[in-house]
């Protein structure tokens, strides 16, 4: 995907995460049309992937817009499951909980305050 492609008024940025099910970009320019930073999900759909990303996306385009926690992702948007399918979500800076555990193992205060963080 090129940096300046676009879905539905939402500009590609560079890509910031890939798995076996998405591939997550961050939303490019300043100012996202949302008025935050943002990043956008695209499910997976090659041949033989089966509906595994799909089901995924329709679950958190139903779940993510219902949650309101200063520990959640603000919802940006979703594209049509069947035709157009994404999600834009709030940027939020910081260090992944993935680089975190990638430095395992940790101390066991770092893990306490962790697990606090996480539970809160």
């Amino acid at each position: 995907m090129g940096a300046a492609q676009q879905i539905d008024g939402f500009t590609i940025g560079e890509r910031v995460h890939s798995s076996a099910m998405a591939s997550i970009f961050r939303v490019a320019g300043a100012a996202t049309p949302l008025g935050f930073p943002a990043i956008i999900k695209l499910p997976r759909l090659a041949a033989g992937e089966g509906a595994s990303p799909l089901l995924g996306f329709q679950t958190e385009s139903l779940v993510l817009p219902v949650l309101s926690s200063p520990h959640v992702p603000r919802f940006g948007g979703a594209g049509d499951i069947a035709t157009n399918p994404y999600l834009v979500i709030e940027w939020i800076e910081g260090t992944s909980l993935e680089a975190i555990v990638r430095k395992a193992p940790l101390p066991a205060g770092e893990v306490a305050r962790l697990g606090a963080a996480v539970a809160d």
